[in-house]
Formats: C-alpha cells, sequence, structure tokens
C-alpha cells in the first residue's frame, strides 16, 4: 500500500485536530510516480475545495 496526504489549509482550530485528504494505492497497480502525479494537482484542488467550504 502507498498513501498520499494534504493538509487542508486553514484548517487548524483551536481544540480539534488539523484536517487532512488522503489517497491510498496498492503497490502492484500504481507506481511511486503515477500516485505523485495525483498529488501535484488534484488532491491539492480537493483540499482547497473543502478548505473553502470550511469558512
Amino acid at each position: 500500500m502507498r498513501s498520499l496526504a494534504v493538509a487542508v489549509p486553514g484548517s487548524e482550530t483551536p481544540g480539534r485536530p488539523p484536517l487532512a485528504v488522503s489517497l491510498g494505492a496498492t503497490v502492484i497497480l500504481t507506481s511511486r510516480d503515477e500516485l505523485i502525479t495525483h498529488l501535484n494537482a488534484p488532491l491539492h484542488t480537493c483540499a482547497q475545495d473543502i478548505a473553502a467550504r470550511l469558512v
């Protein structure tokens, strides 16, 4: 199993743990490089979308 996580910006609130978005994939089906391509845009975009909804 490989996984990546990105923190949701602005989710740090006193008394509540910060939020993050995680993506996991099996090693057999997804190479490290393929997984990292999802980190660069889609996972960061997802975290930004969640952050915008927290306001």
